[in-house]
């Protein structure tokens, strides 16, 4: 869910969103953090670890996709007004 903040000005009230660069900067982090666990459980020979990488780093991504169908649709949105 994204925060807004309205700023006050003479025309409009505009919304600055937030929360938009933080969620895809955390998605991005997840990905890599699952990228690392997972060749650690590689080099180890664990699989559950492994596994453990691989989830979060599918998790991450499907955030990441998420983030950009919004984006997509916030885009959309706009060119047709």
């Amino acid at each position: 869910m994204d925060r807004y903040v309205f700023r006050n000005s003479p025309q409009t009230k505009q919304k600055v969103i937030l929360m938009g660069f933080m969620d895809k900067l955390k998605n991005s982090f997840k990905r890599e953090k699952g990228a690392a666990k997972e060749q650690v459980g590689r080099d180890q020979r664990d699989p559950y670890l492994e596994a453990e990488g691989r989830k979060e780093r599918y998790e991450g991504g499907v955030k990441q996709v998420g983030e950009q169908i919004k984006d997509a649709a916030k885009e959309a949105r706009r060119t047709v007004k």
